[in-house]
């Protein structure tokens, strides 16, 4: 499938959305022919694998059937034709309503038709009344023209089939690049798959596949057009998911056509695209710039006032069209940016604040995989920014947290491809390369806690949680978003961060009070705070005749266990190398006597190590966990050094603080109070 926003990847609570913002927001309907429909559905729809074939299956995708044409004016034209069988009740759910993602000012969405076939094989037409288009992005006019169709499948049902085609038609190109890619394998199974592209005769195309009888796909000429097809002679299944793996779309089974042959054409054209977005010569940017800093600074005070003053746009996440060109007037009086708008708006200032800026294009799989993909652009969305001063010192930037520049990149891309974009003055071209990975120590966590178990099990707990480095970074970038908020919302936020701590440890808590910096030096660790009561952070096991208590072995991390190196098929993945560390005093009842408690380890290997202790004297107990991790992907080779690990932490995990009270008075009430805390 290609060429749409795919509708098994949306989260449940994107789909909830589009469904009721299709209601509500939803303002024109799609033309759809009911005529040109096929008459009768294909009869191997009726003879199709079902559940008992695909157990782990919601759905599956029956024909997936694709083209390509390329124009003389580089214009060009899509049209995808799908059949997916429903095999359960969450495949209903999931494609009740069919979201599309385009952008109108160089795109033109039409559903040739949309149909349920029942297992009984009636045909019911997507009436017109069904097709909606609302906004993408609510709130900038300058992302008017992204826009989302939603068709609304009636009739489903277990067993029933939605079969559709639509056609995109996208405006010319004037740089005369193009590029086209049919995933043969994504979150489904995929049964069977056709893909023909057209080109005119004198246009050179280049075709890459990573299925083997793919690689050379069967080319006809026919009136001043060339052809290639495509075409599976197998199902593909649904990728399986690993644990902590990279994002599955890197592994897809694929075929494409382009007219880069290599990284380094599309890194010539990716540069260009990004010199003319930064080198506006509108003298407002300049103006602007002035207003912001000075270029009598030093350098990293100069790349701090730039940052301060991306702090004040809301920046989503990803941009479905990077390569468009920029409008500084508007993006400037804009409150809300993509990634994409918020790169090039932070490169043009930093260049006008006087520093050397290279920019990367940076991916989510490795360099080993991302060598052994298709030249398109289709797997970067993202921009990384290197800044230099003339005396050759470097920070990175990640302009969709602008908090403050790093040493490294940001969370999620250390060690991951990125393909250089080369200087309008340079004569070399870009190339792939991995990004820097910083060390375990710039990217440490420190958890501090005191608590005290009253004899009905009932405990408080005082905590206090200093981020380092690229985590830093994270909530200062979330205090910069909250300027913009209510006090309830800033509220709210803050208490969402610190409940996710509370959380990976005790579920029920009442907070007492929160604490979260509104003033956060650049440079310095950030400190956040809780006071909080746990309504059974000690549990009374009535058999054991004792209570026992969980112990914070990490809080930011947990290693995958369960490794399994003959079946496992893809790299582990952390967001960077890190250190956890917890520090954990806690009061038990007066006179308790400590039964049972984690078994001391010391461990350490090329991924990382592991260490934990317990001193008890008295009722009184300190814990202290360590857990480090060097590298952000861990190969096959390694997946025996991380088990070791991982099951280290795993045991502690399992081995709860177990004591015993002094007095037995309070065990009955103590496993009163549990049980109506257990009701409430």
């Amino acid at each position: 499938m290609k060429f749409n926003f795919r509708p098994q990847l949306l989260s449940r609570k994107l789909k909830n959305f589009l469904y009721v913002a299709a209601l509500i927001l939803a303002t024109l309907p799609l033309s759809v022919q009911a005529a040109d429909s096929p008459s009768k559905p294909d009869s191997r729809f009726f003879n199709s694998p079902g559940l008992k074939e695909y157990p782990n299956a919601c759905a599956i995708i029956l024909e997936d059937d694709l083209t390509y044409r390329l124009n003389e004016d580089y214009s060009a034209e899509a049209t995808e034709h799908n059949a997916i069988k429903l095999l359960n009740g969450e495949g209903v759910k999931l494609f009740r309503l069919y979201p599309r993602n385009f952008d109108a000012s160089f795109e033109s969405v039409e559903f040739e038709y949309a149909r349920t076939i029942s297992p009984q094989g009636q045909v019911t037409e997507v009436p017109a009344d069904n097709f909606k288009t609302i906004a993408a992005i609510n709130g900038s006019p300058i992302y008017k023209d992204r826009q989302i169709y939603v068709a609304e499948f009636p009739n489903l049902e277990v067993g029933s089939v939605i079969e559709y085609s639509v056609k995109t038609k996208y405006a010319p190109r004037k740089d005369k690049q193009w590029w086209a890619c049919s995933y043969l394998q994504n979150d489904l199974p995929i049964l069977h798959s056709t893909y023909k592209v057209s080109v005119p005769s004198q246009e050179k195309a280049y075709t890459f596949s990573n299925v083997p009888y793919l690689r050379s796909p069967k080319v006809t000429e026919s009136k001043g057009m060339r052809t290639y097809y495509w075409e599976t002679k197998e199902a593909f299944d649904a990728i399986t998911s690993n644990v902590s793996m990279p994002s599955s779309f890197n592994y897809y089974k694929y075929v494409a056509a382009t007219s880069f042959s290599n990284w380094k054409d599309l890194s010539k054209w990716a540069a260009t695209i990004w010199d003319e977005n930064t080198a506006d010569s509108d003298a407002s940017l300049s103006m602007l710039c002035s207003r912001i800093t000075s270029v009598g600074k030093p350098a990293e005070e100069r790349i701090q006032d730039v940052l301060g003053y991306m702090s004040k746009f809301s920046i989503l996440d990803k941009d479905q069209n990077i390569w468009r060109s920029v409008d500084f007037k508007q993006t400037i009086a804009s409150k809300l940016l993509t990634y994409q708008d918020a790169a090039y708006l932070t490169g043009a200032l930093l260049r006008r604040a006087g520093l050397r800026v290279n920019a990367y294009m940076v991916a989510s799989s490795d360099l080993k995989t991302m060598a052994q993909l298709p030249p398109i652009p289709t797997y970067f969305s993202q921009f990384l920014l290197k800044v230099s001063d003339p005396g050759g010192k470097t920070w990175w930037i990640d302009p969709s947290l602008p908090g403050s520049a790093l040493n490294a990149p940001n969370l999620g891309w250390q060690g991951s491809a990125m393909l250089e974009l080369p200087s309008a003055h340079s004569s070399k071209p870009g190339r792939l390369v991995t990004a820097p990975v910083g060390a375990p120590e710039d990217n440490i966590c420190s958890y501090n806690m005191e608590g005290r178990i009253e004899a009905n099990g009932i405990g408080q707990l005082n905590a206090d949680i200093t981020y380092n480095g690229p985590r830093a970074n994270i909530l200062r970038c979330a205090e910069g978003q909250a300027q913009a908020l209510t006090e309830a919302q800033h509220k709210e936020m803050v208490n969402w961060i610190i409940g996710k701590f509370n959380s990976n440890f005790c579920f029920q808590t009442i907070p007492y009070a929160n604490f979260f910096p509104t003033e956060m030096d650049t440079q310095s660790p950030v400190t956040v705070g809780t006071s909080v009561q746990f309504a059974n952070y000690a549990r009374y096991s009535r058999e054991r005749d004792r209570f026992e208590t969980p112990l914070p072995i990490t809080q930011g991390q947990s290693l995958p266990a369960g490794l399994n190196s003959a079946s496992r098929l893809y790299p582990v993945r952390f967001d960077a190398p890190f250190i956890d560390e917890v520090s954990y005093h806690v009061i038990l009842p007066q006179d308790s006597k400590v039964l049972a408690q984690p078994e001391d380890i010391t461990l350490s290997n090329d991924v990382g190590s592991y260490t934990c202790k317990t001193v008890v004297k008295g009722s009184e107990v300190w814990f202290y966990s360590r857990t480090q991790i060097n590298l952000p992907w861990i190969y096959k080779d390694k997946f025996a050094q991380l088990e070791e690990l991982a099951k280290a932490q795993l045991s502690t995990f399992k081995a709860p603080l177990a004591y015993k009270l002094a007095l037995k008075v309070p065990m009955e009430k103590a496993q009163k109070d549990e049980d109506e805390a257990s009701q409430e």
